[in-house]
């Protein structure tokens, strides 16, 4: 938890500008979040911000948990299911950038958040921060094939 509070404060944004259309939902993975944005109430400034690609200093509760399990990229208790994220990664074009254990112990913190929802929050952190290909990380998590 000591990293995660640092992690959003170095990432967190004020404010963004752009908040998505309904014709920006436009890959499976894309009207996932969709779904959890309404689910979880994610409002148009928040929306903003993580269609920035940054994280809020006070997300909604649980929205990031409900993507990545829409994603099966994590189980009920919150830990990363590594096979389903290759093969997110696989699909746009980008399995060999796919995060593995290793990546996830040296970059993410070898003990993770008991609670799912923080769990969540602080692998997406980490993917965003961490990853050597960002962009390979963002197609994955939209669904676009190979945008680079």
């Amino acid at each position: 938890m000591k990293f995660l509070i640092p992690l959003l404060a170095v990432i967190g944004l004020i404010s963004c500008s752009f908040v998505p259309k309904e014709s920006d939902y436009d890959t499976n993975n894309l009207k996932k979040v969709q779904k959890c944005e309404l689910k979880h109430q994610v409002n148009d400034s928040e929306k903003a911000i993580w269609w920035a690609w940054k994280i809020p200093a006070k997300p909604a509760r649980c929205y990031l948990a409900c993507v990545m399990s829409a994603f099966k990229w994590i189980d009920k208790k919150g830990n990363p299911k590594l096979d389903a994220i290759k093969k997110s990664y696989k699909a746009v074009g980008h399995e060999d950038s796919a995060p593995n254990q290793q990546f996830i112990k040296k970059n993410c913190g070898r003990k993770l958040p008991k609670n799912p929802c923080d769990k969540a929050i602080l692998l997406y952190a980490c993917f965003l921060v961490r990853s050597e290909n960002l962009q390979h990380f963002k197609d994955a998590f939209d669904g676009k094939p190979n945008t680079i």
